[in-house]
């Protein structure tokens, strides 16, 4: 059995009290006869909370596919990259509003977005901070993907949990430098290899920590940058393969 995350349980305001995903979890955790977790993180909460015995969890982190790149710069300005889904623990409300305070001194840096187009709530927000001009949602191909984040001045992911992360290693396989809200499995699997910044309850200090990587040297960035190859060393998918396999043969 696989649990990626414990986000329905950790975050019941956002999820129904029948909720599928924490009825049959629940059913199934105590059934199963061993379950694989992406982080130590996920493994810390499973246990907390469902009270699962640790000696049948295993984590087994994600690897990272290589990135495909066409060598197209899609924009002329510079911008912050945040890629996928935007709903409540994600944060991107907060985010936005840490976006409107930079954007103030910060006039030319623009913000790329992927995932869903902006909905209604989304597009009044924006249109309240006046950042109409300076926010983008594109949906990019699989070529594409590359060039935003090799491209981007960083890759910033402001969301209050995830299991993993998958979008940290590949910012790092693009050599794009990573921000990170410093909560939930993020130091687990970016390490030293990127800026964190504090992004909870309505207080952050996101423009401190990107007035930071502004005034980087070239030096500094591309050792930032090197870190995160080297961390992307800890991850691959034929590690994984090894430890599933290792955890089949143990219950087979």
């Amino acid at each position: 059995m696989v649990v990626h995350d414990m986000i329905p349980e950790l975050f019941p305001q956002y999820f129904s009290k029948d909720d599928f995903q924490i009825i049959k979890k629940k059913k199934l955790c105590q059934l199963a006869s061993h379950i694989r977790v992406p982080s130590e993180n996920t493994k810390k909460d499973l246990i907390n909370i469902l009270n699962v015995d640790p000696e049948k969890i295993t984590v087994t982190p994600w690897g990272v596919t290589q990135m495909m790149f066409s060598n197209i710069k899609r924009f002329d300005f510079p911008y912050l990259l945040y890629i996928g889904a935007r709903w409540n623990y994600k944060n991107f409300g907060a985010f936005l509003n840490q976006f409107a305070i930079l954007s103030k001194t910060y006039q030319d840096i623009h913000l790329i977005c992927t995932g869903s187009a902006f909905d209604d709530s989304e597009k009044a927000l924006i249109g309240q901070l006046k950042l109409s001009e300076k926010v983008h949602h594109f949906a990019p191909n699989n070529e594409e993907f590359g060039d935003l984040y090799k491209n981007a001045m960083a890759f910033v992911y402001p969301s209050e949990y995830e299991g993993f992360g998958l979008p940290i290693l590949e910012a790092f396989s693009c050599g794009c430098p990573v921000m990170l809200n410093n909560t939930s499995c993020f130091p687990e699997v970016a390490g030293d290899a990127a800026i964190y910044f504090e992004m909870k309850d309505g207080k952050s200090n996101f423009y401190e920590k990107f007035e930071y990587l502004y005034q980087m040297s070239q030096e500094d960035r591309t050792d930032l940058i090197n870190k995160g190859y080297d961390r992307l060393k800890l991850y691959s998918w034929e590690t994984t393969a090894k430890k599933m396999e290792e955890i089949y043969n143990r219950i087979g």
